[in-house]
């Protein structure tokens, strides 16, 4: 699989950007993120070196990339241009390629990570799936990398809440569930002896990382997303038959889309400026300068 982002998106937000060269015309549509400009600049960068470029709107696109939920430009879908989301499927329509983080690996990262912390005690498995694919896959990512430590009598394994006191570990999904998790935990005053498992690269968790708690997340790299965003648009564009990644099907609807799965980082105090900073997600300002 070829090297290369999810991006977490949190606030509304909309960029367009337009940039002349021969080759290939991509639209590119990002809503929400803290940093969406990062996302979008990485694409580009790597659209120039394919000599493709930025495309202005739907009418001079050959493939479309889209990132959130846009829906104004689903008509794309209906002329034949390749329409590809990044990290979800895109809501209400049919589309072609799909590149997001593997879900099944980011659970079993997580919870590897978070055993390097706390080898022995209670772990409490925040949050449900439901029917959602990818808190399914995530969540047997996790029982999958748990399973020997409960086997030794390690670790035992809880989805109750009222467990919360006697835990060693709580492992999330990552977003609002973990937010909500770390204000309890917070709360019930064990900040700094509960190992908390999150997903993302948030400043809120970046912070809490550099300061010391015992925090462990998911790197959903933007890098690697745009470079694959990149690529898989340029050939789509090319009308290529053939490609340099693999495919599974994700379900999607009452179908399925073609995907690209990425391999995500676990990122911690050790790491924490090899990853996120270095890539440019947020500045060592940004985050030391905001630890208490």
């Amino acid at each position: 699989m070829r090297r290369h982002f999810r991006f977490l998106f949190l606030t509304p937000f909309f960029f367009l950007l337009a940039w002349g060269h021969e080759g290939p015309r991509v639209l590119v549509r990002v809503v929400g993120g803290e940093h969406p400009s990062i996302l979008l600049d990485r694409i580009k960068s790597a659209l120039g070196s394919q000599n493709a470029s930025l495309a202005e709107g739907s009418q001079q696109a050959q493939a479309v990339v889209f990132a959130g939920e846009v829906r104004e430009e689903v008509r794309a879908m209906e002329k034949g241009i390749p329409v590809l989301s990044l990290h979800r499927p895109l809501p209400g329509g049919p589309q072609d390629f799909l590149i997001a983080y593997d879900p099944r690996k980011e659970g079993e990262a997580q919870a590897k990570g978070v055993l390097a912390r706390a080898p022995q005690g209670l772990y409490l498995l925040a949050g449900t799936a439901g029917k959602d694919w990818f808190r399914q896959e995530f969540r047997e990512g996790q029982r999958g990398a748990l399973k020997a430590a409960v086997a030794r009598g390690d670790i035992r394994l809880s989805t109750r809440s009222r467990d919360l006191s006697k835990a060693a570990a709580v492992l999330t999904f990552g977003g609002a569930d973990a937010q909500d998790w770390a204000g309890k935990i917070a709360q019930a005053g064990q900040k700094d002896r509960i190992v908390l498992g999150t997903v993302g690269q948030d400043l809120g968790t970046c912070r809490a990382i550099a300061s010391g708690r015992p925090w462990v997340s998911v790197y959903e790299s933007p890098v690697k997303l745009a470079e694959e965003a990149a690529y898989l648009a340029v050939k789509a564009a090319r009308k290529a038959k053939t490609f340099d990644c693999q495919f599974v099907e994700v379900p999607h609807g009452k179908g399925t889309v073609r995907t690209v799965l990425l391999t995500p980082k676990v990122v911690d105090a050790s790491n924490l400026e090899r990853t996120v900073i270095q890539d440019g997600v947020w500045t060592r300002e940004e985050v030391f300068g905001g630890v208490k």
